[in-house]
């Protein structure tokens, strides 16, 4: 019960009528037609439920629209750097064009790297979160072993393909992991405002204006990152290999989400951000920002949700949290 005023209403009772004196359900309705054909409340109690209803949605709907606004400044923020850099590199060029950092990994950088994911951010991040009661997953101690052990493979495939163990064993090597924990701990804020939009990327996120919205300012400044880094590549004469490799990449998955059978898929945000961050294998400003950037996306979420799968058997599976099935 619901108390408006001096009327008790239950708003159980309450249904949205969809024709003269007829409710979703198709049942009569608290509305009676008058004599020119438009409806009347048959009674005060279902005038003021009408309108507390309808200040309740327009409530929710500012609402949610501040939560938007906030969110988008904050997200500007979030990819800010990254942008002013690639716009700088773009449009001015280094007389020298930086080269592809080589892929033998550093030992010393792969290993400060596996620890600062696996055991300074994953432990820190769930600590911080569960205080102020923000969104994770709960884990078991078997599920935080698996996803620690998870975590290390996948960040020991980063540091060796995605170079990023030799940019941590590089002389600036500290401001990268630094710029790696701030985009961390930022995501992590930014995430917490975007839940009440439901941002995610599933077969029905086209009904989702935000989604859309978020998704596309995404891939518009991932498809920067990605040409800036054709011409680093174009003048390093590795076009044709950088291309090869990412356009390998794009199949492999264009022939997963498209192939036959019947699956749920749910892209999250860890696994887009882990395959990303395999791009920007460059010695530039940008490469090394937009990595960190992606790299904070990945330890987002494998710390607080876990190593979660993309292809489910049902949308209920993924609702139910299926990840670990």
């Amino acid at each position: 019960e619901e108390e408006v005023g001096l009327l008790t209403i239950e708003i159980a009772d309450v249904k949205q009528t969809t024709g003269p004196g007829k409710t979703s359900e198709g049942k009569a309705s608290d509305w009676s037609p008058r004599s020119d054909g438009s409806e009347e409340p048959a009674s005060v109690e279902a005038m003021v439920t009408d309108v507390y209803l309808s200040i309740d949605r327009a409530m929710h709907d500012r609402k949610k629209t501040k939560t938007f606004k906030l969110f988008m400044f904050l997200y500007t923020g979030f990819l800010f750097p990254s942008l002013w850099s690639l716009c700088y590199e773009l449009f001015i060029p280094a007389v020298v064009p930086p080269a592809v950092i080589p892929m033998s990994p550093s030992a010393v950088g792969l290993s400060l790297f596996v620890l600062t994911t696996s055991l300074g951010l994953y432990g820190s991040l769930r600590a911080f979160v569960g205080r102020l009661g923000w969104k994770q997953n709960a884990k078991t101690t078997a599920q935080h072993k698996e996803d620690l052990m998870r975590m290390a493979r996948l960040s020991a495939t980063l540091g060796v393909v995605g170079r990023v163990a030799n940019r941590v064993h590089a002389p600036d090597g500290h401001v990268f992991l630094l710029l790696v924990v701030y985009y961390t701990w930022f995501f992590t804020v930014i995430y917490e405002q975007s839940k009440n939009l439901n941002i995610a990327l599933t077969r029905d996120c086209i009904r989702n204006p935000y989604t859309l919205f978020i998704s596309t300012v995404t891939i518009a400044c991932c498809l920067g990152v990605l040409a800036l880094h054709c011409v680093f590549a174009a003048a390093d004469r590795d076009l044709i290999e950088f291309l090869a490799f990412f356009g390998m990449g794009t199949l492999f998955h264009a022939v997963l989400l498209l192939g036959p059978g019947n699956s749920h898929v749910h892209i999250h945000h860890w696994y887009w951000a882990f395959c990303a961050a395999h791009m920007c294998v460059f010695d530039s400003r940008t490469s090394q920002l937009a990595q960190a950037m992606f790299l904070g996306s990945y330890i987002h979420g494998v710390a607080l949700f876990g190593v979660e799968k993309c292809f489910y058997v049902s949308e209920e599976e993924d609702k139910a949290g299926g990840s670990y099935v």
